[in-house]
C-alpha cells in the first residue's frame, strides 16, 4: 500500500496525470466545438497540411474541415505547398477568378525575394558581399526552413551557389541571450506579436526557445508597422508568419523570412512560456477574420 501511494504522488505519475487532464479538456472543448459548429470546410492545395503545422492544429481545434479535391464544396482556399518556389496551377487560377485563395501570390518566399521587397520598401538591405565585405556575417540557404546558418569571416574568395550572404545582425539583449521576433500575419498585416529568446547554441536552429506575447507598439513604432504591413500587403502573405531582428547596433528592423507553412510545438506542452495563449489567440484572430469573409 505504501509504495502504491509514493507511486501516485511521485513526480512522473503527477506530471502524467496533469497532462492527461489538460489533454482531455481540450479534447473535449473539441468535441462541443464540433457539436455546436461544424465549421469551415478549406480547399488546402496541392498538399495536405502536416499535423505539426499550426494552420492543421487551428483547424482541428476550430472543428474545420480541411481537402485536397477541387470538387469538393469549400468555404475558402489556400495554397498549402511547403516549397520555396511555388507552380500556381490552372486549378488555383480558376478557383481564384470566383474565390479567395489564401497566398496565390507566394510563388517565391525565398530569403533573395524576401530581401528584394524589404530594400526596396525599407530603404536598406540585410544582404551583403561575401567578396569585398570586411567582417563577420551569416551565410545561410535562399531556400525557406533549411536552418543552416553560419556565421564567417569575410571578405572570402567566391560566393556559394544557393546561399546568401548577411548582415550579422546584433540581437544579444544580455550576454548568452538572443532576441528576435515572430509576426503573425492574418489578411496581409500584423495580426500580434511574439518575442523569441534564444540561447547561443539555438540562435540559428528551428527551435522555438522561450516565446513571450507582447504589443506590437512597444516592439515597433507606427512607420515600422505600417512598412511591415506594405510587406504583407505586396507580399501577398494573406496567412503566415514573419521572422524580424532589431539591430541593437544601429535600431533598424530587419525582415529576414517569410513563412506561408509555419510549423508549431505541441500545444499540449507545459513551459514557462505563452505558447499555449499564443495559439489560442492566433486560433481566435484567425477565426474572427473568416467570419468576417
Amino acid at each position: 500500500m505504501f509504495f502504491i501511494k509514493k507511486l501516485i504522488y511521485s513526480r512522473p505519475v503527477k506530471e502524467f496525470i496533469k497532462k492527461s487532464a489538460y489533454y482531455y479538456q481540450r479534447i473535449i472543448k473539441l468535441l462541443f466545438k464540433k457539436i455546436k459548429n461544424s465549421g469551415k470546410t478549406f480547399l488546402c492545395y496541392p498538399d495536405f497540411p502536416y499535423f505539426n503545422t499550426k494552420f492543421y492544429q487551428i483547424a482541428l481545434f476550430s472543428g474545420h474541415k480541411m481537402t485536397t479535391n477541387p470538387k469538393k464544396k469549400f468555404d475558402f482556399a489556400i495554397l498549402w505547398q511547403d516549397l520555396t518556389f511555388r507552380t500556381i496551377d490552372k486549378t488555383l487560377k480558376d478557383i481564384n477568378q470566383h474565390k479567395k485563395v489564401f497566398n496565390i501570390k507566394c510563388k517565391d518566399i525565398s530569403k533573395e525575394k524576401v530581401d528584394q521587397l524589404f530594400s526596396k520598401i525599407f530603404g536598406y538591405s540585410i544582404m551583403i558581399d561575401p567578396v569585398i565585405f570586411q567582417g563577420k556575417a551569416i551565410r545561410k540557404n535562399n531556400i525557406n526552413g533549411a536552418h543552416d546558418a553560419i556565421i564567417i569571416d569575410c571578405p572570402i574568395k567566391e560566393k556559394e551557389p544557393g546561399y546568401v550572404y548577411q548582415k550579422l545582425i546584433n540581437s544579444e539583449i544580455k550576454p548568452g541571450l538572443f532576441i528576435e521576433y515572430r509576426l503573425f500575419i492574418i489578411d496581409r498585416k500584423i495580426s500580434f506579436t511574439t518575442i523569441r529568446h534564444r540561447p547561443p547554441h539555438g540562435r540559428f536552429t528551428g527551435d522555438d526557445g522561450t516565446i513571450y506575447m507582447t504589443q506590437t507598439n512597444k516592439i515597433f513604432n507606427q512607420q515600422e508597422i505600417d512598412n511591415i504591413n506594405r510587406f504583407c500587403h505586396e507580399f501577398g502573405l494573406d496567412y503566415g508568419e514573419l521572422d524580424t531582428m532589431r539591430n541593437l547596433d544601429d535600431g533598424k528592423v530587419y525582415i529576414l523570412d517569410a513563412n506561408t507553412t509555419p510549423y508549431g510545438a505541441n500545444i499540449f506542452r507545459k513551459h514557462k512560456d505563452h505558447y499555449q495563449k499564443i495559439f489560442w489567440l492566433n486560433l481566435k484572430k484567425f477565426n474572427k477574420y473568416l467570419d468576417k469573409n
